[in-house]
């Protein structure tokens, strides 16, 4: 990767750990109800939840192939330097439905790049954090990576991000287990503030 925030993304969000580079907004149904959005937004929203359940259909298979796209695109992660890390969900048989086609479809993109995900192992299923009072949950308590990592470079991709607690959550494990790494954080969408004005 030659600047890791220098993606083409259509936007970017500046956290504490870096930027995260997204493609859509997202507005959450608790906040923003069906009357108050537009469909094309509701149909995002609709796809996103397809995407986290493994629904594969036009809308979601269509969000995947987007950002695939742009990873393709950006010529910046086809390399034998970099690791590719989708975030896993709660459990190995949900991040098997919801990352199997995005993976299938980046290995065809970045032949060169070396997967992450193949080297997890999960010990449990993890408390989701958006669900519970505790913000404290540590994404990355529920599954370990057997194996080296010597790549400099690491793609994260996770499907949405609001806090940001995931990617940092996924930076401190990283760099306390392998070493200090160049991180491109990208994700399908970033939860939108519910101050926002539609």
């Amino acid at each position: 990767m030659n600047n890791p925030n220098a993606v083409n993304f259509p936007n970017t969000h500046r956290y504490a750990f870096g930027n995260v580079n997204y493609l859509y907004d997202y507005y959450p149904a608790n906040r923003f109800p069906d009357n108050a959005l537009p469909e094309p937004l509701r149909n995002i929203r609709k796809a996103l939840w397809d995407f986290k359940k493994g629904i594969c259909n036009f809308f979601s298979r269509t969000l995947v192939e987007n950002l695939v796209n742009v990873i393709a695109q950006s010529g910046q992660f086809n390399s034998e330097r970099v690791a590719v890390l989708c975030v896993p969900a709660s459990s190995e048989y949900k991040t098997q439905l919801r990352y199997s086609l995005l993976i299938s479809m980046l290995k065809q993109v970045l032949p060169r790049a070396r997967f992450i995900n193949d080297q997890i192992v999960f010990t449990g299923q993890k408390a989701q954090k958006h669900l519970q009072s505790d913000r404290n949950i540590n994404s990355c308590s529920h599954f370990y990576i057997n194996g080296p990592i010597p790549e400099p470079d690491i793609l994260v991709i996770d499907d949405i991000v609001t806090r940001g607690g995931t990617f940092s959550d996924v930076v401190q494990m990283l760099d306390n287990s392998y070493g200090a790494k160049r991180y491109c954080f990208m994700t399908i969408a970033r939860t939108v503030s519910p101050n926002i004005l539609l």
